[in-house]
């Protein structure tokens, strides 16, 4: 996967609560995306995603889950 680098803005994207849980809409054009939750003031992976499944972040906290968009 080709790394592109980003200025994260930790709070730029909140999530709302839902009927099914939590959720935020993004637009985004068709590639790859990796992401993790901060919450509550730590980084935590997607507890669905499977840990085999999950990207190292090189961090030392949780591991980032890849997102497709098609």
């Amino acid at each position: 996967m080709e790394e592109v680098l980003h200025n994260w803005n930790l709070f730029g994207t909140p999530l709302y609560r839902s009927a099914d849980g939590w959720e935020c809409k993004l637009e985004l054009p068709p590639g790859k995306y990796l992401y993790k939750f901060y919450i509550d003031g730590d980084f935590i992976a997607n507890p669905l995603t499977p840990k085999e499944n999950l990207v190292g972040d090189g961090k030392g906290h949780g591991g980032l889950t890849i997102l497709e968009v098609k």
